[in-house]
């Protein structure tokens, strides 16, 4: 049992506390042990999960604090924030955001000169208005995805399709990238696609109810906010379904009107991994011949280096057997830096990061690159404070 002292009790994450007119007053409580450690604005995480670990503790202070100690427990908030490494203006713009959900008073402004570069701040997704209807039409549409032989569902997929593949000395092996698809995506030309999936059994309202959501986008910036007029919304759970439902019909379209075809045609949303076996000047009219069939969707193309070429974080690699080799890639900015062991984390967060590693490692890797990956991922994590006993365990623990 346990008893209220100077007038407080604490309950969940509550602290109860009385006030002088007999009424409770109620503040955001912390356990002694609390030590402010979050998820490092430096880590190598996604950039939504790090700004999910801002909103969730701004609406957290807006929820359970009263008008008495909002205040105090924002102040407390943008300090902690900033030692874990965040931006000031961006704790603040979003504490804006969170402020007119709650009908409170928001932040007040403090430019410093760390915050004189003005970032775009967009309206965080899950808070707009059609966010739930756009969740549900995706996860019914999503069934009419990847109905095309060329569809790439993620790397261990890839490395299926091309564990067998044999590519030949005249081949060339390419990638081919879209220029900021969700935004360029043709809205009326993904609609129409759209309504012909209602003879394939999609209710008939279902593309009224996508046009809705496509055409109603909005997003914050600068403190204005603007109406999204082209394209699908970056974040929206509909934009990905969209994009993949597009460029299945646009790729149908531009390979069947051209007069020589690839070897290997693979595609995972905006990115293609192709085997070329016409020559650089016939694949240079082959990109003309894609950049021309839309105005808004342009393609830009990568050739191997090395004998080598990335492809999602596989990086593919020929072998004097006319295989194709393949490995974990990583882009040159990445710095190897992970959820931290001594961050305030729970440690099942911490051994999910090593098993995820691990298990990419195993699934992406052929037996030649798979120890030096290991090695690499050993070297990784003991740079960011994890026990080599902890690491072996789990990489034993894994498919070999």
């Amino acid at each position: 049992m346990e008893k209220e002292r100077d007038g407080k009790l604490p309950f969940l994450d509550v602290m109860v506390r009385r006030k002088g007119d007999g009424s409770l007053g109620h503040a955001v409580y912390r356990k002694a042990t609390h030590t402010n450690r979050y998820l490092n604005a430096m880590s190598h995480h996604h950039p939504a999960q790090k700004a999910s670990v801002v909103s969730s503790l701004l609406h957290r202070a807006f929820t359970v604090s009263d008008a008495d100690s909002l205040e105090s427990e924002k102040r407390l908030l943008t300090t902690a924030l900033r030692k874990n490494g965040y931006n000031q203006k961006m704790v603040l713009k979003r504490a804006e955001n969170v402020a007119k959900l709650h009908a409170r008073p928001p932040m007040e402004r403090h430019t410093t000169e760390e915050d004189s570069v003005t970032p775009a701040a967009k309206l965080t997704i899950p808070d707009a208005p059609t966010y739930r209807l756009a969740k549900y039409l995706a996860q019914s549409l999503q069934h009419h995805v990847g109905r095309t032989p060329s569809f790439v569902k993620n790397s261990a997929h890839f490395i299926d399709i091309i564990r067998n593949t044999v590519i030949y000395d005249n081949e060339i092996m390419v990638s081919f990238d879209v220029e900021s698809l969700f935004t360029n995506v043709p809205i009326e030309e993904s609609l129409n696609i759209i309504r012909e999936l209602t003879d394939c059994g999609i209710p008939k309202d279902f593309p009224k109810l996508v046009e809705h959501c496509l055409r109603n986008s909005f997003f914050l910036w600068n403190g204005s906010y603007y109406e999204q007029t082209e394209g699908a919304a970056m974040g929206s759970p509909l934009s990905p379904v969209v994009a993949n439902l597009y460029m299945e019909n646009f790729e149908k379209t531009a390979l069947e009107s051209y007069d020589k075809r690839p070897s290997l045609w693979l595609i995972h949303v905006d990115d293609t991994f192709v085997i070329w076996p016409h020559g650089e000047e016939e694949l240079k009219r082959f990109l003309n011949h894609l950049n021309s069939q839309h105005h808004a969707i342009q393609f830009t193309m990568e050739l191997e280096k090395e004998h080598q070429i990335p492809f999602l974080d596989v990086m593919v690699k020929r072998k004097g057997n006319g295989r194709l080799g393949h490995s974990v890639y990583r882009k040159p900015t990445h710095t190897d830096r992970y959820l931290n062991a001594a961050s305030h984390h729970h440690p099942s967060q911490k051994s999910s990061l090593v098993a995820t590693l691990v298990n990419r490692a195993y699934k992406i890797c052929d037996s030649d690159s798979i120890s030096s990956e290991k090695k690499h991922l050993t070297s990784a994590l003991l740079r960011n404070g994890y026990s080599a006993n902890m690491i072996l365990l789990v990489a034993g623990n894994s498919p070999t």
